[in-house]
């Protein structure tokens, strides 16, 4: 029977002009949205390729035109359910279907089935879109789904609700007005919170709140239970606003309702505290990385944030996206929004600026303005520690400088490792005469002069101390640090190793070595993008040493070593095709603990000029933090989105256009014309 009213109601529902006009008239508005942030997202695509987290097509496109859809919803649902028993009711028909061997629920069900098989069609031209968009960019596709799901069940919500509206009501107008004035009542709590900085109970009422969430990849159980709840009391509402009219019970029927209707915010109220959530994003952006779950929870005593943002800010959204994740796994972690127009003593004592998050654990306290995870979870990291850790460069010997801007020298990867909490110096190992006990790192950052037997003696006591050393070499490394390339059980090859397997990634110079797999290890996971060379210099590891040894960087079984600069090209009657390790891991025990060393062949890839190629700073960094045994920090990266690359071509937009803007809505508008003017026949 359930069946059998639903196709009546569909049948209806298509049997009427306005049906197809409405129709129109949404997928133009749609259509408008979603061409018109597609034309935006190509005119700001390059500056979005120079961010370090950008968003892409299904943030930028997709979500706003899933979030003008459901908006759109507030108006067409109760429009569409106006008619489906208030319509009936005026006309009569009402003493027919309560004479009828039908019970009410299935009465109910039917036309909600009705209504929602039309909102189905109207749902599957939305699926259409990200399909679309597959033709130009690898389209984060659980995204996609994830704001389908969410416009499906507000969809659901917005058609219960109005069938609710349209069984209390005589006149078919009231509750179309009032089915949109409750479905806007319950969108609009959202921005009031979100101008407010509220949270709490207006932030669980907030229908928008938990479409948002669930439009940019993450399935909350909340925000799912949120609209099935809404659905159910729509629903059930419906039923027993249609038993109390079939039996006169007008008190009665007003009394359960309220019953009711504590009953579901009871069982909101239960539902709000669940926490299970599902990311559906190519990258997991919504979920956290194992290092941050670590770092937030080692925090000890209460963690708070503040921003300093005024109300209402666009980038809020992000900031208290960025908190409610580490929140779920810190439930005592707050978050307060500040105006720095109502603080401005505070902004200047301070010297904050407008979007600073303040990060405050006891009395210690870290402060950033990007909202990502990696700067978040750097931050806690930096909370925890005692004391920063000191990494020293050697100097004297014509090495590599943290401190200078020649293409050269380092000062670009030292101001990144400070940025990452580290105390970065120089050390002068002739005059100082040894490695102070507080060095965490030592780096021997490829010297061109000879080290003094006194300051080798002070490098070799550091190591016998348990401290951590990189060593970035040269092809042609100083002859009196053999000492040092013997304790290590490491030697340099000779010659400088040529990678032809980097044309097929458009490098044609074989002598810029392009690593875009790495062997296994916990430095080179996630990387980003290939790690560039731009002078290689193989590395041996003898073998009957207390050093254990893992490659870092290797080359391709087609590389060579040149040896012939002048000439460069395979000789086969020279030169022979082999595989050849570029950085070595060395690791031993030592007092009870894990002694690190990372021996790189040539430190050209995080000098000043190459640095921002590929992923070497990343590279760079995760060396730093896994010999200081910071491994929490290699795990915590940024994510971009797949599909930030677009390319469509002027004729794909054309048809895009013309199909989703003229022709559809045309084709509609046709329907309901045909319609009209059979009806007028009639």
């Amino acid at each position: 029977m359930i069946g059998v009213i639903a196709k009546r109601e569909i049948r209806g529902l298509l049997r009427a002009p306005q049906t197809w006009w409405m129709l129109a008239a949404l997928q133009f508005l749609v259509a408008w949205q979603f061409l018109a942030q597609l034309e935006l997202f190509a005119q700001v695509l390059p500056k979005l390729r120079q961010l370090p987290e950008p968003p892409g097509v299904s943030q930028l496109v997709l979500n706003p035109t899933w979030q003008i859809s459901g908006f759109l919803m507030l108006f067409l649902a109760p429009v569409l359910t106006m008619q489906t028993l208030s319509g009936e009711r005026r006309q009569g028909l009402m003493t027919l279907w309560y004479s009828a061997p039908v019970s009410l629920p299935a009465l109910v069900l039917g036309k909600y089935l009705g209504v929602m098989s039309l909102l189905g069609v109207v749902w599957g031209l939305h699926a259409l879109l990200p399909l679309i968009l597959c033709w130009g960019t690898a389209v984060d596709l659980g995204t996609a789904s994830s704001g389908l799901l969410a416009l499906l069940l507000l969809m659901s919500a917005a058609t219960a609700l109005g069938l609710w509206c349209s069984a209390l009501s005589q006149q078919p107008v009231m509750p179309a007005v009032g089915g949109f004035a409750l479905l806007l009542a319950l969108w609009l709590v959202d921005w009031n919170a979100e101008a407010e900085g509220a949270s709490g109970v207006m932030s669980a009422l907030s229908a928008l709140a938990h479409f948002q969430r669930m439009a940019r990849g993450q399935i909350h159980a909340f925000d799912v239970t949120y609209f099935v709840l809404l659905t159910v009391a729509g629903l059930s509402l419906a039923m027993l606003a249609l038993a109390a009219e079939r039996h006169a019970h007008r008190l009665r029927r007003h009394l359960l309702s309220l019953f009711l209707l504590a009953g579901f915010i009871a069982l909101g109220s239960l539902a709000a505290h669940l926490r299970a959530s599902l990311d559906l994003t190519a990258t997991a952006r919504h979920t956290l990385a194992p290092a941050s779950v670590q770092a937030v929870q080692a925090i000890a005593g209460p963690l708070s944030a503040t921003v300093y943002l005024p109300k209402g800010h666009p980038t809020l959204s992000a900031v208290r996206d960025l908190v409610a994740r580490y929140q779920r796994h810190r439930a005592d972690l707050t978050l307060t929004v500040t105006d720095p127009a109502n603080v401005p003593d505070l902004i200047r004592a301070e010297q904050l600026t407008e979007g600073t998050l303040v990060l405050r654990a006891g009395e210690r306290t870290e402060r950033f303005t990007r909202y990502h995870e990696e700067t978040f979870t750097q931050a806690l990291l930096k909370l925890t520690r005692a004391e920063p850790e000191w990494v020293a460069f050697t100097t004297g010997h014509g090495e590599r400088s943290p401190e200078r801007l020649a293409n050269f020298d380092l000062e670009g990867w030292g101001r990144v490792l400070r940025s990452r909490g580290y105390r970065v110096q120089e050390l002068d190992l002739s005059s100082l005469g040894t490695v102070p006990d507080n060095t965490a790192l030592l780096v021997i950052a490829s010297p061109l002069l000879d080290f003094a037997p006194a300051e080798v003696e002070a490098v070799q006591a550091h190591l016998a101390r348990g401290g951590a050393l990189l060593w970035l070499g040269e092809p042609e490394s100083p002859a009196s640090l053999a000492p040092l390339a013997e304790t290590l059980g490491v030697s340099w090859h000779t010659g400088t190793v040529f990678e032809p397997a980097g044309a097929s990634l458009g490098v044609k110079d074989p002598s810029l070595v392009v690593l875009p797999r790495h062997p296994p290890h916990a430095l080179t996971q996630g990387l980003r993008g290939p790690v560039i060379l731009p002078v290689a210099a193989a590395l041996a590891s003898r073998s009957g040493r207390d050093w254990q040894g893992e490659p870092l960087l290797r080359s391709s079984a087609e590389s060579w070593r040149e040896s012939t600069p002048s000439a460069p090209g395979f000789d086969a009657g020279t030169e022979t095709r082999a595989a050849h390790t570029l950085a070595l891991a060395l690791t031993r025990e030592q007092s009870g603990r894990r002694q690190r060393i990372i021996v790189v062949g040539d430190g050209d890839f995080v000098s000043n000029t190459y640095l921002g190629n590929g992923a070497n700073q990343e590279l760079g960094t995760h060396m730093v933090d896994w010999l200081v045994a910071n491994e929490a920090l290699v795990g915590v990266e940024t994510r971009p989105a797949p599909d930030v690359n677009l390319e469509l071509s002027r004729m794909a937009k054309g048809l895009m256009g013309l199909g989703l803007l003229i022709m559809l809505p045309a084709v509609f508008v046709a329907a309901g014309l045909w319609l009209a003017w059979r009806r007028k026949r009639a």
